[in-house]
This record gives structure tokens, C-alpha cells and sequence, in this order.
């Protein structure tokens, strides 16, 4: 039994109405069928679970949603566990890392990429205590000055102007008007300009 094997029977409890096939495991979709009842109130039966792990062609697994209609989404096995459930996820990569099937032309990310992406791991390395600076007392960084008044109320947003109330629907057809005379105008303008015929 492989790592991908192992992972997803640990999941089995996770996952609802979960079974084993020939070189399958099958359950509800964690994407679109998040519910335990389906879209006309009932609950969903183990026969209504359209969702599959099977193994590929290359021996790699993957994830396969079968309801075309709602969802009929696909994925690697690594994405299916990275945006399903974080945490095994992480067990999952750092497992392929110590086999050393990892990075490129593998289908499973390096960790440290993994924990870059996450934000886990900072860019830059990490500064430490430099016991030479340790008598040298850290200077305070210099405070901006105040801003004036008129940047800030820059700063605030866009001036709102305010349109006149409109009372009746009369009203608003007349205003409404003008913009579609302007609208059909500038459609036209534009087919001219593109040479379309109609």
C-alpha cells in the first residue's frame, strides 16, 4: 500500500458515504455535495456519491467529480488534499519529500515551496540576536510628520455628489431615457468604427 493509499483511508471517516472499488475509492464530493441532503431536501444515499479517487495511467492518483452538470471537477490527488484538508496535505508532502519524489516533474510540490506559498516560511532568513550590538542601544525609526488637512481629505475617498431625488416613474423614464439614447448612440458609433455590417 503506497503513501496516496494510506492518506485516503485515513480519510475515510471524513468522508461521507465512503467506499473502496477496484483501484477506486468513492464518496460524496467535498465540492458540490457539501450537504448531506440533496437539492430537493432528502438526504443523499450511499448510491447518490459522485465522487472518485482512482489511480491514473502513470500510477499517480487523482480526483474526478462525475455529477458533469453541478460540478464534473478534476484534480491531482495533492490539489484534492490541499484544498480540502490542509493538514494532511502537509503530512502528504512532507512524506513524498523524505522518499525524495518532490519538485519538478513530480506531481507533488517541494515543501518549501509549499510553506512559501502559505506564507509558513518567510522569504527572507530570519534575523537573530547579535550579542556584538548588544550594548548599542536600537534608535527609535523617525515619525512622519502631520499630514495636512487637505491630503488627508484626499485620502478619504471620492467627493459623493448627490442626484436629485426622482419623485415619479415619469421622472425616472425621462432620465432614463437620455442614458439610452446615449448608449444606443455610442453602440453605434462603435459598429461603425469596427465595419460590422449589423
Amino acid at each position: 500500500m503506497n503513501i496516496e493509499e494510506k492518506l485516503i483511508l485515513s480519510l475515510s471517516n471524513k468522508l461521507l458515504h465512503f467506499s473502496a472499488r477496484k483501484n477506486a475509492y468513492k464518496f460524496h464530493c467535498p465540492y458540490c455535495q457539501v450537504n448531506e441532503k440533496n437539492s430537493k431536501g432528502k438526504p443523499f444515499s450511499p448510491g447518490d456519491a459522485k465522487g472518485f479517487l482512482y489511480k491514473g495511467a502513470n500510477g499517480g492518483w487523482n480526483f474526478k467529480c462525475h455529477r458533469e452538470k453541478h460540478c464534473g471537477r478534476g484534480t491531482s490527488f495533492a490539489v484534492f488534499l490541499e484544498e480540502n484538508f490542509l493538514n494532511e496535505f502537509l503530512k502528504y508532502v512532507c512524506l513524498r519529500e523524505e522518499h525524495g519524489t518532490t519538485g519538478k516533474h513530480t506531481n507533488c510540490p517541494k515543501l518549501s515551496t509549499v510553506l512559501n506559498r502559505r506564507e509558513i516560511l518567510p522569504n527572507h532568513p530570519p534575523k537573530f540576536h547579535d550579542p556584538t550590538r548588544a550594548q548599542e542601544s536600537p534608535e527609535p525609526p523617525p515619525e512622519a510628520p502631520p499630514m495636512p488637512l487637505k491630503e488627508l481629505e484626499q485620502l478619504s475617498g471620492p467627493k459623493i455628489t448627490k442626484l436629485p431625488p426622482m419623485r415619479s416613474p415619469a421622472q425616472q423614464s425621462g432620465h432614463q431615457s437620455k442614458i439610452n439614447k446615449e448608449m444606443k448612440l455610442r453602440n453605434k458609433r462603435r459598429i461603425e468604427k469596427s465595419g460590422e455590417l449589423w
